[in-house]
């Protein structure tokens, strides 16, 4: 198993920042060159992204400044020349006429020992630079960003089973291919899945170090256990109590104002995405493949319409209430884990940080609206409001974020196809085990789609149950690989943009 750990991290500038041979630029000092590549060297090392951007910034002011002299001399010779070159001409016309006014001669020939111009680049260099800009690249578009997923230790387990956690370990089958997992339930455990106690699901570490993955290992304990003593935590289940802090929802003034403001990011037929069904209205960023503007970002938020309408506000409120519904799931798992920074660690929110980074070190590139007014109080980068939704066939992704999947609390008249458990959220354990999590009020989940089969089951819309109750109403959070691959491409053209 290949995995990434801290500093080093799926998303680091670092690893973007272009590592070419230092070059001696014409005219540059053996001492400030030198300086330069010893500075350079012990920033790589401790692997400083902003002390590598600021140690090439201050280099480049002074090729800078460097070049804007060499252009200086360069014209006052130029005009040295012309002067002289006027003088030498009038001097000629007074000796063929000697009638004419005699002239003062006020002029100094050119100085031979003034610094010459060298030419900065040849062709040959300019064709190398360009290649290898295309050959980095190429590279990047290429790159297989890591899956995160939380690591704990066996104390830790130990614990959340003396809390009366249900504790699931799951061996792998070695006999199937990557991304095709079955897994084995050991004997002595048996899930529960109506209790409401907490469920972890989780992979010992020795048991998939001899298969193909690449993940990025998240250690979430003090003590960073070995192999045989750690585990993969690919699922976490919690259930919200309703307390004075909870919102309270209303599934149609939910589904209608969202309706009026928003658009269905899926096709709703069966070669939508695994067969997905219903309504998903997106929040916050997602990729976006028209041509990038100025600010050279591939990077936009989902579109709000109808701002102008009184509505409007009333939209604001409920998306507002959604962030807060998901920054209460996101309390109540990182308090189950243990770890305030369990979330941040797997929605990679520090993307923006990232990004602001690298906008602020480029002085001609403006940072997007987005990135200045963006909301990180709910951890994840985009959200959606799902209703009636689901998806026919069991699938993993090669997402690069976890997923988050909550129900809200609703008012109690709109609840029945919650209570009813008509939906449920299921992992595909194996090809005999499934085990299906009721999508209750108040229950958040936490899993990794790289590692588990899964489908959002909605039996009514599926299975034509009759319910008599409105809408089914659950969000969920997660990062695409393709929006990761174009905040990659974003942040590359914005680093080198500074090259």
């Amino acid at each position: 198993m290949t995995t990434s750990h801290t500093p080093l991290d799926a998303f680091d500038i670092y690893a973007l920042l272009p590592k070419r041979k230092p070059q001696k630029y014409e005219g540059e000092s053996d001492e400030d060159f030198n300086k330069y590549k010893k500075d350079l060297d012990k920033a790589h090392r401790n692997r400083d992204s902003s002390l590598i951007i600021s140690i090439r910034n201050e280099r480049r002011a002074k090729i800078n400044a460097s070049a804007v002299q060499k252009k200086s001399i360069k014209r006052r010779q130029l005009r040295q020349q012309q002067i002289h070159q006027r003088e030498q001409r009038r001097l000629q016309q007074q000796q063929s006429n000697p009638q004419l006014p005699h002239l003062p001669i006020n002029h100094q020939p050119p100085n031979q020992n003034a610094e010459t111009i060298p030419n900065e680049h040849n062709n040959k260099h300019n064709k190398t630079e360009k290649r290898q800009k295309k050959q980095r690249q190429q590279k990047k578009e290429s790159q297989q960003l890591s899956a995160p997923v939380l690591v704990v230790n066996d104390d830790f387990m130990n614990k959340k089973r003396a809390e009366g956690c249900q504790c699931l370990i799951l061996q792998p089958s070695i006999e199937n291919e990557k991304f095709d997992f079955n897994y084995i339930i050991n004997d002595n455990v048996k899930l529960d899945s109506d209790s409401r106690n907490p469920i972890i699901m989780a992979i010992p570490e020795c048991g998939v170090n001899t298969l193909d993955l690449v993940c990025d290992l998240k250690y979430i304990n003090d003590n960073e256990g070995t192999p045989e003593q750690n585990y993969l935590v690919v699922a976490v289940i919690v259930q919200m109590n309703q307390s004075g802090e909870s919102h309270v929802f209303s599934n149609d003034k939910l589904e209608a104002i969202y309706k009026l403001h928003k658009s269905n990011i899926i096709n709703d037929n069966t070669t939508s995405h695994f067969g997905s069904y219903g309504t998903y209205y997106a929040n916050g960023l997602k990729a976006d493949y028209k041509k990038f503007g100025t600010d050279l970002s591939s990077i936009s938020v989902y579109t709000t319409s109808k701002q102008n309408q009184a509505s409007f506000k009333e939209y604001e409120e409920e998306r507002k209430k959604v962030n807060q519904h998901f920054a209460q799931a996101n309390i109540a798992l990182c308090n189950l884990l243990e770890n305030e920074d369990a979330i941040s660690m797997v929605s990679n929110e520090r993307i923006i940080d990232e990004l602001a980074i690298a906008y602020n070190e480029t002085i001609n590139i403006p940072q997007p609206k987005w990135l200045q007014n963006y909301d990180s109080q709910i951890k994840w980068l985009s959200t959606n409001v799902c209703i009636n939704a689901g998806t026919r066939q069991f699938h993993t992704e090669n997402d690069c974020s976890m997923t988050e999947i909550t129900c809200p609390f609703l008012e109690e008249d709109k609840c029945k196809c919650h209570n009813d458990n008509h939906t449920t959220f299921n992992f595909q354990l194996s090809k005999l085990h499934t085990v299906p999590i009721p999508l209750r009020q108040g229950v958040a989940i936490l899993f990794s789609g790289y590692f588990l089969r899964h489908r959002q089951l909605n039996q009514v819309q599926e299975r034509d149950i009759e319910c008599d109750c409105t809408s089914f109403v659950n969000f969920s959070a997660y990062s695409n690989r393709r929006f990761a691959n174009n905040y990659l491409k974003t942040l590359e053209r914005v680093c080198n943009s500074k090259d």
